[in-house]
C-alpha cells in the first residue's frame, strides 16, 4: 500500500507483514522442514582437535641462522600465522594420505581440516572432521605429526650442510688458537648436538582424542537456524510482495478522505459475468443485502422530506472496479422496494447495463422497429426503467453538456423516484465529469486489490479540485469482518457524516475552481 500521510515507515512495515503473514509463515515452515529433512539425511560427523606449540627462534646473532627454522616475527602473532600455513601445505596432505590411506583426494582431505592460529597463546589448533570419532582424531594427529616431520626433515638437511661447511673450514684454519677458529668451534658445538633432533620450533602439546559425541547434525541448532533464516526470508518476501502490490488499494484505510458508505463482499469473476449477463439470481444473498444497505444509507443521506436521493451516479477510477454491478444492483433493489427507478447507462464506449438488467433483447427489437420512445426508456421485467445508448440516440448528445444532461434528468425524474447512472470511469471520459456535476451523489466503486492507488489518488484530487457533489466510497471485495463492522454501525468510516450531512439538491449551482 501507499503509506498514509505522516505515517511511520516502521508502522507501515508492521502492517505489511500482518497482511502478508501467510506468506511469511509458509516460507518459514518450508525452511524448517527442508532443514530438518536435510539434517536427517546427513550422516553424523565428528570433530577432533590437536594443539601445536609454536616457539620461533630469534635469529639475530644466533648460531641457528640459515637452518630454515621458523624465525621470530617483528609483528605480534606473525610467527604463529606463518606456522599455520605449514599445516595446509599439499606435501603435508600427501603425507597424511600415505599414513592413513584415506579414500579421498588431497583437496577433500584439506577441506576436512581447519587450521586455527591462536596468536595470543602461540598455539596452532588442528581441527579435523570425519564420519567416525577415531578417524577424526587420527586425521588431526596425522596433520600435526606430518607437518613436524616435514619441517624436521628440511631442518636436518640444511643443518647437515652447514655443519659440513663449518668442518671443512675448520680443517683449513687449523686447530691453532685464533678468533676465527674459536668462532667455528663455538658454532659447531651448538649445531652438532642438533643433528638427528627434531624441529625445536614446533611441538605437539595436546594430541587429539576421539570425541564422545557427534558434532553435527544437531537437530536443535539446525531447527533454530532454519527458523531464523526462514523468518528473515519470509519477512523480506512479504515486504517485497507488499511493496510490489503498492500500486493497488489493499485496505479501507487508504480511502481517506472518502467515507465508506457500504461494503460489498468479494465475488467470483464467473458470478459477476453471470450477473452482468442478466442472471440476477447468480448473486449470493449477502451481496443483495449489501445493495439494500446501500439504498438505505443513500436515502438517509438526504435531508429532504422524502428521505431519498434523487439522482446517484456510480463511477470508478478505472474499468473493472465493479462500477456497473454496483449501479445495476442498487437500481434493482430500489425497484424491488417499490421505488420508481430508472438506470441510465452513460458509458457510451462500453455499455453493459441493458444486458445486466435483462432488456438487451428488447432494446434490439425496439431499435429494429425504429420506434424508440422520446427518451428511450425501456421497462425491465423487474419494473426497472432502463435508458441505454443502444436504443437512445439522443443520450450521446445529452452527455455533451451539463445543462442538457440536467434537462434529461428532469424529464426522467417526472416518472421516477430514483435515478441511478452508470457513469464511465472518471479519469477516462469527459462524460463522467458531466454526469458528476449534474447529480446529487457520486458513488466511487473501489475494488480491494484491483483499484489503482495512483488513479484513486488522482481521482480524489480531481473531485476536490472541481468541488463536485459529495462523494462516497463503495468498497468491493471487503472481508467478512469488515462487512459485519459496517452493517448496523453507522459511525464507521464516515457513515455518520453520510447520514447527517445535507447533500445539494439536483440542479443546484455548484462552484468550480480553476
Amino acid at each position: 500500500m501507499t503509506p498514509a500521510r505522516g505515517s511511520d515507515p516502521r508502522d507501515d512495515a508492521v502492517l505489511a507483514l500482518r497482511r502478508q503473514w501467510p506468506l511469511v509463515l509458509a516460507i518459514t515452515a518450508v525452511c524448517v522442514i527442508a532443514a530438518n529433512a536435510y539434517s536427517s539425511s546427513q550422516p553424523p560427523s565428528y570433530e577432533a582437535e590437536a594443539d601445536v606449540l609454536v616457539t620461533p627462534i630469534a635469529m639475530q646473532g644466533s648460531s641457528l641462522l640459515g637452518t630454515g627454522l621458523l624465525p621470530e616475527s617483528n609483528t605480534q602473532g606473525g610467527s604463529v600465522y606463518t606456522a599455520a600455513r605449514f599445516f595446509s601445505a599439499p606435501q603435508v596432505a600427501d603425507g597424511v594420505r600415505m599414513r592413513l590411506r584415506p579414500v579421498m583426494t588431497r583437496e577433500r582431505l584439506l577441506r576436512s581440516v581447519e587450521i586455527r592460529p591462536l596468536s595470543q597463546t602461540s598455539i596452532v589448533t588442528v581441527k579435523a572432521t570425519a564420519k567416525t570419532a577415531p578417524r577424526a582424531a587420527a586425521i588431526a594427529n596425522a596433520f600435526a605429526e606430518e607437518t613436524i616431520r616435514l619441517r624436521t626433515a628440511q631442518f636436518q638437511v640444511e643443518l647437515r650442510e652447514i655443519v659440513t661447511r663449518l668442518q671443512r673450514r675448520m680443517s683449513v684454519v687449523g686447530p691453532a688458537a685464533s678468533t676465527e677458529s674459536d668462532a667455528l668451534r663455538r658454532r659447531l658445538a651448538t649445531l652438532t648436538p642438533l643433528l638427528d633432533a627434531g624441529d625445536p620450533t614446533l611441538e605437539i602439546t595436546r594430541r587429539a582424542l576421539p570425541p564422545d559425541s557427534a558434532s553435527s547434525p544437531s537437530g536443535l541448532v539446525t531447527g533454530v537456524a532454519a527458523l531464523f533464516i526462514g523468518a528473515v526470508l519470509g519477512a523480506l518476501a512479504g515486504l517485497w510482495r507488499d511493496f510490489a502490490g503498492r500500486g493497488v488499494v489493499r485496505s479501507e484505510d487508504e480511502l481517506s478522505p472518502l467515507p465508506v458508505v457500504v461494503r460489498i463482499p468479494r465475488l467470483d469473476p464467473q458470478v459477476i459475468d453471470l450477473f452482468q449477463s442478466g442472471r440476477a439470481s447468480a448473486l449470493p444473498l449477502e451481496v443483495w443485502e449489501s445493495y439494500r444497505m446501500l439504498r438505505t444509507r443513500l436515502a438517509l443521506a438526504r435531508a429532504e422530506p422524502s428521505g431519498r436521493a434523487r439522482v446517484v451516479a456510480v463511477t470508478s477510477a478505472r474499468r473493472g472496479d465493479g462500477r456497473t454491478s454496483t449501479a445495476v444492483g442498487l437500481a434493482t433493489v430500489a425497484a424491488s422496494a417499490g421505488l420508481r427507478t430508472t438506470i441510465v447507462d452513460a458509458d457510451l464506449a462500453h455499455p453493459m447495463v441493458a444486458s445486466a438488467a435483462g432488456v438487451g433483447a428488447a432494446g434490439v427489437r425496439l431499435l429494429q422497429a425504429g420506434l424508440p420512445s422520446e427518451d428511450g426508456v425501456l421497462t425491465a421485467p423487474s419494473g426497472l426503467g432502463v435508458l441505454a445508448p443502444e436504443w437512445s440516440p439522443r443520450l450521446e448528445e445529452d452527455l455533451q453538456e451539463v445543462d442538457r444532461f440536467e434537462d434529461l434528468l428532469e424529464r426522467l425524474g417526472e416518472h421516477a423516484d430514483l435515478i441511478v447512472i452508470d457513469a464511465p470511469p472518471l479519469l477516462e471520459s469527459a462524460h463522467a465529469l458531466v454526469v458528476a456535476e449534474a447529480v446529487d451523489t457520486v458513488l466511487i466503486a473501489v475494488r480491494i486489490g484491483h483499484t489503482s492507488r495512483d488513479a484513486f489518488d488522482q481521482m480524489v484530487r480531481f473531485l476536490g479540485e472541481y468541488k463536485l457533489a459529495t462523494a462516497r466510497a463503495v468498497v468491493i471485495g471487503a472481508e467478512p469482518w469488515a462487512r459485519a463492522e459496517g452493517f448496523g454501525d453507522p459511525s464507521t468510516n464516515g457513515a455518520t457524516r453520510a447520514g447527517r450531512e445535507r447533500l445539494p439538491a439536483r440542479g443546484a449551482k455548484r462552484s468550480t475552481a480553476t
